[in-house]
């Protein structure tokens, strides 16, 4: 056979097996627009505002406590108390943003309160941004995994004010 022909047969064969894209185009078709997410996996925002108290041990055997206020102008206030095995007790504020996405909560850490005043948190490390897995939800009740620890946290919805119990 002539190694011309045996060419043009292969070209064809391989334009025929080419897909046609638009010029630029790479990887798999996407959706114009963003989805919407179904209702069945979709946390309500609303669900998550406001006072919302937790009491967990901590792995070094101590305890954390913690009360964390969502508005609904998406700012966060959460204080730590964490408690040693020793009996110190030690507390931190910290202030940021929060939202919500389908079955996720995502928080951005703005600072801390130390001495009165706000200490910003550096802008530019993805240390301060957090997300969290919601594993569930009530009334009264969340309970939700951090996806960087792994760390599952149970908290109940309080009274607007609450504080530390004694």
């Amino acid at each position: 056979m002539h190694p011309k022909l045996i060419m043009s047969a292969v070209v064809l064969f391989l334009a025929g097996c080419a897909t046609t894209a638009p010029h630029g185009a790479a990887g798999p078709a996407i959706t114009r627009f963003k989805p919407d997410t179904p209702r069945a996996l979709e946390v309500r925002r609303e669900q998550l505002v406001g006072w919302w108290y937790g009491d967990q041990p901590s792995k070094e055997g101590g305890r954390v406590q913690w009360i964390m206020r969502r508005a609904a102008n998406g700012r966060f206030l959460i204080t730590f108390r964490h408690t040693g095995v020793a009996g110190k007790i030690e507390e931190q504020t910290e202030t940021g943003e929060w939202g919500v996405n389908a079955n996720f909560v995502i928080t951005l850490t703005r600072g801390w309160i130390n001495d009165g005043a706000l200490q910003e948190s550096p802008r530019d490390d993805s240390y301060f941004w957090d997300v969290y897995e919601v594993l569930d939800t009530g009334a009264d009740r969340l309970s939700y995994r951090s996806i960087q620890s792994g760390n599952e946290y149970h908290v109940r919805k309080v009274p607007d004010g609450f504080v530390f119990p004694k």
